[in-house]
């Protein structure tokens, strides 16, 4: 009996056994992390083309120098997209990410641009009191700054608060590509 488990046939049909089971394993292993890392890079695709879609209005709004109620209601839709989306953003961050960390960033981006928002819209039927405007954009850039720990902007003197939104704008544009990156980064680790 000794000598058929030192038969070389033997110990070569146990290690091709061993072997392939655990090739067969690895491999299995190796294709769900990869699902798994596929489905996290479609769920950061799929927050950034919503949060984009908001910034980009937003961006409109500024480019034209006016502000319509079409304009208002377009900004208003795709940041009711974000708000529709945020139940499944905090469970898909908790699974993906183990934390709400991406979720509560997400939130304080769809927060400000619905900050953002209302004051458009309080704007859009007056027209701007510069000094006033100007005041509360410039308010909101330091907050932000602050906040989210971005570089300062270097200050500035415009006259027109569409020039200041663009800034703000930017801001939030900045901060949703450093949250997503670093995701992304998290992600593929």
């Amino acid at each position: 009996m000794k000598d058929i488990l030192k038969h070389p046939l033997l110990i070569t049909l146990i290690s091709v056994i061993i072997g392939s089971g655990l090739f067969n394993y690895l491999t299995e292993k190796r294709a769900r992390e990869n699902a798994r890392v596929q489905q996290e890079i479609e769920f950061i695709n799929e927050t950034a083309n919503q949060i984009n879609a908001a910034i980009i209005n937003v961006y409109g709004i500024i480019h034209s120098d006016s502000i319509s109620s079409y304009d208002i209601e377009t900004v208003d839709s795709a940041i009711g997209g974000l708000d529709d989306n945020r139940m499944n953003v905090k469970i898909k961050s908790m699974a993906y990410f183990s934390d709400t960390s991406f979720y509560d960033n997400y939130i304080s981006i769809q927060e400000e641009l619905d900050d953002m928002s209302r004051y458009l819209e309080s704007v859009q039927n007056n027209s701007f009191d510069s000094i006033k405007d100007l005041s509360y954009i410039k308010t909101r850039i330091l907050s932000l700054q602050n906040e989210w720990k971005l570089n300062p902007v270097t200050k500035t003197e415009h006259e027109s608060p569409f020039k200041e939104l663009y800034i703000w704008t930017e801001l939030i544009e900045d901060r949703t590509e450093s949250i997503l990156s670093d995701a992304l980064k998290k992600s593929i680790k």
